[in-house]
């Protein structure tokens, strides 16, 4: 995989009175990652606000938030099916973009998690890209049964 400092997007805008199309360039500066951690605890729910947090209970402490990969399609999904269960979860302090906040921020981002024998990754891989449409939609079913309120929980 090729890495680069700076990823430009492109976006087709039509000109407004002219007629004519013109390219223009947005550029877009890479995550920056700070520090790697992980912590065990158990599954609590998801808050959903402009981005959504999944919450655990770290055997000793207060509930932990962290940000959920946005490349990381149906981890939700994977988490729904752990609930109140005792999972691994690797997360990253990075420096992001977060638009809604003014710019760049540093934020904790779950970058893997693994419940029991089976790695999200494992599972995105294999289970969940065959999930059938009635199973989908139970997970989905159960993971908006899991998020709450976001003041019930603390975000570190």
């Amino acid at each position: 995989m090729v890495s680069f400092s700076i990823a430009a997007r492109w976006a087709l805008s039509l000109a407004v009175g002219s007629g004519s199309f013109q390219l223009e360039e947005q550029v877009r500066v890479r995550d920056r990652v700070l520090s790697r951690h992980e912590i065990e605890g158990r599954f609590l729910g998801f808050c959903e606000g402009d981005y959504v947090h999944a919450f655990f209970q770290p055997k000793t402490g207060r509930p932990v938030g962290f940000f959920m990969a946005i490349k990381s399609p149906d981890m939700d999904l994977y988490l729904a099916m752990h609930p109140d269960e005792s999972v691994l979860v690797e997360y990253e302090r990075v420096e992001t973009s977060i638009p809604e906040a003014g710019g760049r921020e540093v934020i904790d981002r779950i970058s893997a998690v693994s419940a029991g024998k089976t790695s999200y990754a494992r599972w995105s891989n294999n289970e969940g890209r065959k999930l059938p449409a009635e199973e989908r939609a139970r997970l989905e079913k159960l993971a908006r049964s899991l998020t709450k309120d976001c003041r019930s929980f603390t975000v570190i």
